[in-house]
């Protein structure tokens, strides 16, 4: 969990207006569209207020401004994740996490090909104009979140959750009148930490499409959402801000396997654990390389539950039981950074375990 201080100020907003601000999305996928193609293209970006709500806090007491690039990939209900900062100026100020704290607030049309959406990636390169000296001297602390105009505002990011919505809080939370029409939906929503790691006070920065009820239901979910009582650097969490996408797939009404966001591990098995369920009978019987691919349901923790062996090659030594065996050593993290659920979730594990000899020791004299 990434801890970073900003100080937003009303009087800044008044000052400074979108004539500061500029983004533009250049898409990853190259070439002419065939028919039924589409790059990613966005359905809503972000206002001037939300990127001078994320403005560093040193460079905005200098009346300093800077550009960021980051790039991400774009999933298939149009929402960003494995973002990374490319480039930054100036470098060190900030600017480059304050465009990776802005991601939920992305919402973007994914990309097509033969009319079906598919993952692709982006590069953002985003323009914070210097709002001037002067304007950045008289900023004031104080903010909708933190009335104190002597605390400066902290956004955490990269939370590692210890609950979240599960699967099926947020089919039950889908809203009624964009269930009966079959219609998807994102929120992007900043909330504040409480002093038990739990969050609230969530308004919704973003909502698309509006008027169906998804903001509410995402203020909801935001009710299952908790994580450490301290940040990396030991600090407390009380009173930081934190911004989290929620993302509703029209497909989780119907579809028979549910539908989750990309995995991101939590934990994973040491190199020792591997060696110690694999390389005794790989030895055994002269093969070199394992593969076997388990079909695994995600559990309240991120833990791997119910596990089955889908393929395992070669078979019958008892491959499979062995990485069953591992199933327990793996872990994911609970909400996923597109905004879907992870909990009840199937995730499909492909382990593999390549065997070497050890280097012969030297002979004795």
């Amino acid at each position: 969990m990434a801890s970073f201080p900003w100080e937003r100020g009303n009087e800044m907003r008044k000052q400074l207006g979108a004539a500061v601000l500029a983004l533009v999305v250049l898409s990853a996928l190259p070439g002419a569209a065939a028919e039924g193609d589409r790059d990613a293209t966005w359905v809503r970006a972000p206002r001037p207020e939300d990127m001078l709500s994320v403005w560093p806090d040193a460079a905005m007491r200098r009346g300093q401004g800077g550009r960021a690039t980051i790039k991400c990939k774009v999933n298939v209900q149009g929402g960003l994740f494995d973002c990374l900062v490319v480039r930054e100026s100036p470098a060190g100020a900030g600017f480059g996490e304050a465009a990776l704290i802005m991601a939920p607030q992305f919402i973007m049309k994914p990309a097509l090909r033969n009319g079906q959406p598919v993952v692709s990636e982006v590069t953002i390169p985003i323009a914070f104009g210097a709002p001037g000296a002067q304007t950045g001297s008289r900023i004031p602390g104080g903010t909708s979140f933190s009335p104190d105009p002597s605390i400066p505002q902290r956004v955490l990011t990269n939370i590692p959750w210890t609950q979240a919505p599960t699967y099926a809080e947020t089919v039950a939370a889908y809203p009624a009148k964009a269930r009966e029409q079959g219609v998807g939906g994102r929120v992007a929503l900043t909330c504040t930490f409480a002093r038990t790691g739990a969050i609230g006070s969530c308004d919704v920065l973003r909502e698309e499409p509006e008027g169906l009820g998804f903001g509410k239901a995402a203020r909801t979910l935001a009710r299952s959402f908790a994580g450490p009582a301290s940040a990396d650097d030991g600090k407390p969490v009380q009173g930081a801000v934190v911004q989290i996408a929620v993302a509703f797939d029209p497909r989780m009404l119907t579809a028979s396997v549910p539908v989750t966001g990309r995995v991101r591990w939590a934990a994973l098995p040491s190199g020792e654990e591997f060696a110690a369920s694999f390389s005794a009978p790989t030895a055994s019987i002269g093969v070199d390389e394992v593969r076997v691919l388990l079909g695994c349901t995600i559990d309240a923790h991120g833990g791997l539950q119910e596990c089955k062996v889908d393929r395992e090659e070669p078979g019958g030594h008892a491959f499979g039981r062995a990485a069953l065996s591992l199933a327990p050593k793996f872990r994911v993290r609970i909400w996923s950074d597109e905004g879907l659920p992870m909990i009840g979730g199937v995730v499909h594990l492909p382990i593999r375990y390549k065997y070497r000899d050890p280097a012969p020791s030297a002979a004795k004299p």
